[in-house]
């Protein structure tokens, strides 16, 4: 199991570092290039230095600006990501080696530009479990996006429902891509 956080915001340092580090937990932290040390509810540099040394916390790419990728030009999509990549191995003297795309934004262009820019795997925002099987360019993930909703006994069912609820989720973005929104909402989701 791999614990990650998308864009990187301070609550990553203030809140869930102490709980990594009181856990002895390892976590991934997709960064936002352009946005460390930029703007106050980000991740400062000097932040980002102290979580690495702990060993617990890995960075990587969520590109220079969080570009919806399937929205930009080609020299764009280039531009994304592999400055964003070449940025954070600057400041961080680390190779970057993944990176979560923003929105979980994909296509056969975005995964073939993110082979060519040198990322060895990328992360969606699909719900459901990576496995050895799994495409390197279309890893899913558990998500837990923010909301009011969110209840400790919803987080652990999303994760201890993921191998169920993964293929059923796959069936209503099928669903979805062919027109079907109407039957894709019929479907649960925990």
């Amino acid at each position: 199991m791999i614990i990650t956080f998308d864009d990187g915001y301070v609550d990553n340092y203030k809140n869930a570092f102490p709980i990594l580090e009181k856990y002895n937990l390892r976590g991934t932290i997709f960064l936002v290039s352009d946005f460390i040390g930029t703007y106050p509810n980000y991740l400062t540099w000097a932040e980002c230095e102290e979580m690495q040394e702990s060993g617990l916390i890995d960075f990587e790419s969520h590109t220079l600006s969080h570009a919806q990728l399937n929205q930009v030009s080609d020299e764009e999509l280039h531009h994304q990501l592999t400055d964003s990549k070449l940025a954070l191995q600057w400041n961080l003297k680390k190779n970057i080696d993944f990176i979560a795309y923003p929105c979980g934004d994909f296509s056969p262009a975005i995964e073939a530009a993110t082979d060519e820019a040198g990322y060895r795997a990328a992360f969606t925002v699909h719900y459901g479990l990576a496995s050895k099987n799994s495409h390197r360019y279309q890893l899913d993930r558990v998500p837990i996006f923010g909301c009011n909703d969110h209840t400790f006994q919803r987080f652990r069912w999303r994760l201890e429902l993921a191998p169920v609820f993964g293929p059923i989720e796959q069936v209503k973005r099928n669903l979805r891509a062919n027109g079907h929104d109407h039957l894709a909402r019929l479907i649960p989701s925990p």
